[in-house]
């Protein structure tokens, strides 16, 4: 972008100096009503709040050809004496989340995963641990499998030992592959030291199984090593394509010889996309979707990605869509990225999350753990977890953001939870105890000192574990799950999340039959002010055509992301409808075509900033404080010429 002429209304000075500070006032401008595109629910407990156990790290399947039937599983706190600290539990709502019935309980299982199939199979897995004829624990990834929606469910099948986390996919497309299951996973592999204690000298890999029958067994499986000193630290979500191809992501370290402290903001792993076209015979060459700072400062840990594809049949179909956590900026937020080509090539990152950093560095609010899902009108739903409204940062609720454009831009988001998971909540504290050392039956912890340590567990208490739930069910409704402890002990919680609209190209009616023209144009601009009484910027716009070839009206420019380092930023104007909203119309401002070289004439537009928090201006980035967006400028479709036919021999 050009460089903007700085007005007199913003004392220059200021930009001189090399450390300035300035309060500006509350002063919120009123802004036009404008129609919300997502509605939000009631909070709906599922978990049994009678039952006196924690609940954590939670899943969500939804049925595409029931719209009322929804499957959810969680992790329940253990505390007693047990061969594991956590169990495991599914519940089944045949009303669309109104109400919910626990049909299964394991155990001495975590990580559940859980999904629906089709002609009404359920699956379920867990990583269930147990204790050898050495008293020495170890574990076993079981497959459940229920013909009946979720209601009964037949005796598991092993899958492996030494899984983590594991995904569940299923084949509902009308091919010949209906009805595979596949499930991956991140599978520890010992070295020739007998030694997969520390990540330096250990393997971690890809693990993968696949089942034909509807998971009465699974007769393919194997794990893909990662190259050189990188490790499959973890495995992400899984779906499948309609044509069959099966898409697995997860990060991969980028070095696990050199570790890097928790606050960094260098990317340690890279996210990375597996397709198999095969059913798992074989596997493409993986596929770099974007570097990755994974969040591990403070009280947040997070760093699994999630995928979803458009199933619909609009103008999006077999679009990729993969959000993940990253703390690049300081701060934990929330990444997206989507793929036009079945995986191949990827967008530029964006951010979805929409608060404002806090003046301290290291405050927050974080934005953690993500979910997505697209419904059957191809709007695309992002959930997570974020710190905005708690100061400590520590604390999180649910909030939620929707694309109606193939993830082009995202919708302001939505409070999702009515209350927040805040720690040390009530008068009785439920903490955890471990021991390690001695003669402990982890193999890892033996001959070290005989140790005990009794307090929050990190991975929980602070994050919910490491999953969160996100479907939408046959309807288009979104449904999110999640836990806090709003009752004074972690339960599992449901709401829906209706978005009202479809998905449409370049996200409204009015611009969906023009022609993209964004890198043949560029945006000038001049006379920027700033009012300190009313907190509005204005500045001067103006569209200049870069190209060789004319640009003919309707001639319009649509922001796509906007943002202030100082509070939130919107577009004044007067347009009721939040993809109007965005949508500055220069066809006043050219003479039916912009030609070739030429600019418009300006368009004064207008930003307000709300919530407007003290400033701290620095010379070598003050451009980017006060108002920061993306833009795509559309003009009237261009006709294709006819190809010249060939003059034929001895024509005139």
């Amino acid at each position: 972008m050009p460089e903007a002429h700085l007005s007199d209304s913003v004392d220059k000075s200021v930009f001189a100096a090399a450390l300035v500070a300035s309060t500006f006032s509350m002063f919120v401008a009123p802004q036009p009503t404008r129609s919300a595109p997502i509605s939000v629910g009631q909070n709906v407990m599922v978990s049994n709040p009678g039952s006196g156990k924690a609940y954590y790290e939670v899943l969500l399947s939804a049925d595409p050809s029931n719209a009322t039937h929804l499957l959810a599983c969680t992790t329940v706190a253990n505390r007693d004496l047990a061969d594991s600290p956590y169990d495991s539990a599914v519940y089944v709502s045949s009303d669309s989340g109104a109400h919910w019935t626990q049909t299964l309980y394991v155990r001495d299982a975590g990580d559940p995963a859980c999904a629906v199939g089709v002609e009404g199979r359920a699956y379920f897995a867990a990583i269930e641990t147990k204790l050898n004829s050495h008293n020495k624990r170890f574990s076993m990834t079981r497959f459940y499998r229920s013909t009946d929606a979720g209601e009964h469910w037949l005796p598991p099948v092993d899958l492996s030992r030494s899984l983590d986390r594991e995904f569940i996919a299923v084949d509902k497309t009308s091919g010949k592959q209906r009805g595979f299951v596949y499930v991956n996973a991140a599978k520890y592999v010992r070295n020739l030291n007998d030694d997969w204690a520390s990540i330096t000298n250990s393997i971690n890999t890809f693990g993968f199984f696949v089942s034909s029958d509807g998971g009465k067994s699974f007769e393919r499986s194997g794990v893909l090593a990662p190259n050189d000193y990188q490790y499959v630290f973890a495995d992400g979500g899984s779906t499948v394509l309609s044509n069959g191809t099966y898409i697995a992501v997860f990060p991969d370290l980028n070095n696990r010889k050199k570790q890097l402290p928790p606050d960094h903001t260098e990317p340690d792993t890279t996210l990375k996309l597996l397709a198999s076209e095969d059913a798992g015979e074989t596997f493409n060459k993986a596929v770099i979707i974007s570097p990755q700072a994974s969040c591990s400062q403070g009280s947040t840990f997070s760093m699994l990605p999630q995928v979803a594809t458009d199933y619909s049949g609009g103008p999006f179909k077999d679009r990729l869509y993969v959000v993940w956590p990253d703390q690049g900026s300081g701060r934990c937020e929330i990444k997206f990225s989507y793929s036009k080509d079945k995986g191949k090539t990827w967008s530029s990152p964006a951010t979805v999350n929409d608060d404002v950093a806090r003046p301290s560095p290291k405050t927050g609010p974080d934005d953690f753990m993500p979910a997505i899902a697209v419904n059957k009108n191809g709007v695309v739903g992002v959930l997570w977890q974020s710190r905005q409204s708690d100061s400590t940062n520590l604390g999180y609720s649910l909030r939620f953001a929707a694309s109606f454009d193939g993830g082009e831009s995202f919708e302001p988001s939505v409070a999702v939870s009515t209350a927040s998971a805040a720690i040390g909540r009530g008068k009785m504290l439920e903490l955890w105890g471990a021991s390690s050392g001695g003669g402990n039956r982890e193999d890892y912890t033996r001959g070290q000192p005989l140790a005990v340590e009794l307090g929050y567990d990190g991975r929980f208490d602070y994050i919910g574990g490491d999953t969160i739930g996100l479907a939408a069910d046959g309807d288009g409704v979104f449904h999110g799950l999640w836990t806090d402890n709003r009752a004074g002990i972690f339960a599992v919680w449901t709401a829906p999340m209706r978005t009202i609209g479809i998905a449409v190209n370049h996200g409204s009616p009015d611009l969906a039959s023009l022609s993209d023209v964004t890198e043949k144009a560029t945006i000038d601009v001049a006379n920027v002010r700033f009012n300190k009484s009313t907190s509005d910027l204005t500045a001067d716009f103006y569209l200049a055509n870069t190209s060789k070839v004319s640009l003919e009206a309707p001639l319009k420019l649509r922001i796509t992301s906007l943002r202030s380092k100082l509070g939130a930023a919107s577009l004044v104007t007067s347009a009721t409808d939040y993809a109007q909203s965005q949508i500055l119309d220069f066809t006043p401002q050219i003479a039916g075509a912009l030609a070739a070289g030429k600019r418009s004439q300006a368009q004064c537009v207008t930003f307000h900033i709300a919530n407007l928090h003290s400033v701290v201006m620095y010379p070598w980035n003050s451009l980017t404080q006060f108002i920061s967006l993306q833009a795509r400028v559309y003009a009237k479709a261009q006709q294709k010429r006819a190809k010249a036919q060939p003059t034929k021999r001895g024509s005139p």
